[in-house]
């Protein structure tokens, strides 16, 4: 909470009412507004956001969740150094391939610098794809989440497709995209495995790295073309390792705007960090010599990550995990829903897999019935008529959504519940329920279209 001697500014309190209002949808808000009558954790992820996009402020969610009234987080917010003073690094700082410091698990030492130099070495050179050594910009443990999603069974298992137009001809949106992947290392990434570890690999921007991952020169009558552009190519539709880890496809509309199409290995790529890659094109759309804003480079969280996954509070979290699901494996198939007839069966189509005995897979085999289907929805849908719902923001000034938000508190009180959901919303916020799309299409310069998870 900040100092209730500060008197923070007009311009801060301007904003934060603007912010509340627009992640609330409640009216009437006021500086002494006390925010437990109107606010809840998730908005307050929101407002992190868009204080730090906004203002320029870093303020943790815990933080604004100490104020007790909007005026108190303006003095917060005024009294915390912006993040260009407090020099928050930028993702890519040095130039070369890194050396032995900067090998987080190297921990100093020359020898095994110069193995994982010969084995990304040898790993670039089996692709053919032109790249070497001195194309490196890191060399990065993968955080056990991207190890999983690196490994696969099928061609586009752990795929995104993202699609996006652009209110600019293709060369300017190119441009920006190019200029973007500055402060997106793993947007222009390979994957390596060795020593019993799975690495990631930023690749600095070059023509080699342009001809591996991004394609251009497509021509389409309307932008809902994009949905289907490259759609299900065996190579130009799928990001997987050794890599490139994204592919890009930008292409011209006949209406003198452009859009892309981005394929991504989910190992690198989610939700929430669209939304900050779409920022960056934003600017580089309205001027190539904008500055982009900072962002915490990759490397710096994957090294902690990885300098902290043997520590007691991790073996404390796999204990935890172990015991609660100890047994699962001997469950039947049948306790399952879908039954589950193949690996990842649900992802990808269907050439290029097998089932768990090595057979192949035969056409259509991945069809689930309508009546599957409705059987994963009973239990979860009820109907409730509510009278005079509408009144809830006309008389109360309530947002109808607040409703939901009030059973799911309710639900979460109980310590049943509790315990069943333990680990849930951060697992979700991580997932990109933070950062929905409606921010991320309030910028005119950039229109979501369609985001089709493989």
């Amino acid at each position: 909470m900040g100092d209730v001697r500060y008197r923070y500014s007009d311009r801060t309190m301007e904003e934060l009412l603007q912010i509340w209002k627009m992640v609330s949808g409640a009216e009437g808000l006021e500086p002494t507004t006390a925010l437990e009558s109107f606010a809840d954790s998730l908005m307050a992820m929101l407002v992190s956001g868009m204080i730090k996009k906004r203002l320029g402020k870093d303020i943790t969610v815990e933080s604004l969740k100490r104020c007790e009234s909007i005026e108190d987080q303006a003095r917060l917010v005024d009294q915390t150094q912006s993040i260009e003073a407090a020099g928050l690094p930028s993702s890519s700082t040095r130039d070369g391939p890194p050396d032995v410091l900067d090998l987080a698990h190297a921990e100093g030492k020359q020898e095994v610098h110069a193995r994982t130099k010969a084995r990304v070495t040898e790993a670039l050179e089996k692709l053919d794809l032109g790249l070497n050594w001195d194309d490196v910009e890191d060399v990065i443990p993968f955080p056990d989440a991207g190890v999983t999603f690196v490994h696969r069974l099928r061609n586009v298992s752990w795929n995104l497709r993202f699609v996006y137009s652009a209110p600019c001809d293709s060369q300017q949106l190119e441009a920006a995209v190019k200029r973007s992947l500055e402060n997106h290392p793993t947007l222009r990434s390979m994957t390596i495995e060795f020593d019993g570890k799975v690495f990631i690999v930023p690749i600095r921007t070059s023509k080699k790295w342009w001809n591996a991952s991004l394609t251009t020169g497509h021509e389409l009558d309307t932008p809902d073309g994009l949905r289907t552009l490259l759609l299900d190519d065996p190579v130009l539709d799928a990001a997987a390792a050794p890599g490139p880890l994204t592919r890009m496809h930008i292409a011209s509309i006949r209406d003198g705007t452009s859009g892309i199409v981005l394929v991504a290995s989910h190992s690198v790529n989610d939700q929430s960090s669209m939304r900050l890659w779409m920022e960056d094109i934003a600017i580089g759309i309205k001027s190539l010599s904008a500055p982009l804003p900072p962002r915490v480079a990759f490397r710096d969280f994957a090294a902690l990550y990885y300098q902290h996954r043997q520590g007691a509070e991790a073996k404390h979290g796999v204990q935890y995990w172990a015991r609660k699901l100890h047994g699962i494996s001997s469950l039947p198939d049948t306790t399952f829903w879908p039954n589950q007839r193949a690996p990842e069966f649900m992802k990808g189509i269907d050439p290029e897999w097998r089932h768990w005995n090595g057979s192949l897979s035969r056409t259509g085999e991945r069809s689930v019935s309508f009546v599957e289907k409705r059987k994963a929805q009973k239990g979860l849908r009820r109907m409730a008529k509510i009278q005079d719902i509408s009144r809830l923001k006309s008389v109360h000034n309530i947002p109808s959504f607040m409703l939901v938000k009030a059973a799911m508190a309710m639900m979460m009180s109980s310590s049943r519940a509790e315990k069943k959901l333990s680990g849930a919303p951060s697992t979700l916020l991580a997932h990109g329920l933070s950062n929905p799309i409606t921010p991320m299409t309030s910028l005119q310069e950039i229109r979501w279209i369609s985001l089709e998870p493989r």
